[in-house]
């Protein structure tokens, strides 16, 4: 790759990141997943990494649609669930020293959080 510079999109399953447990974060696999992404970086520097990471180890949308929730309720749930191992695996890159621009977008939640907020408030 010398020369040039590419961009290589990494998907990581939400569920990827239960590890050996049954639900949630495994603390271990992201420390893992993060020194494996060092790895990386350090014999391609040039490279330019993005990750997407999923929500599927504390949400899955279908799940609750099948019993009833509606499902773009259930999908904007696990767009939080997403949000959550995002941060998560954000720690584990920055603390071995891997500086990272995190982009988390809002929009699709807004309207369901100001309904929640006005709600609240009144």
């Amino acid at each position: 790759m010398s020369g040039s510079s590419r961009t290589v999109l990494l998907k990581l399953s939400g569920e990827a990141l239960v590890g050996s447990k049954k639900f949630g974060i495994d603390k271990e696999i992201l420390d893992y997943l993060a020194s494996e992404i060092h790895k990386v970086k350090e014999e391609f520097p040039e490279l330019k990494l993005s990750l997407v990471v999923g929500g599927g180890n504390i949400w899955r949308g279908a799940d609750y649609e099948k019993v009833g929730m509606d499902r773009s309720v259930a999908d904007q749930a696990g767009m939080l669930a997403t949000m959550i191992n995002g941060l998560a695996i954000q720690d584990s890159l920055e603390k071995i020293g891997i500086p990272l621009y995190k982009r988390i977008d809002f929009s699709l939640l807004e309207t369901k959080i100001r309904w929640f907020q006005f709600d609240l408030i009144n």
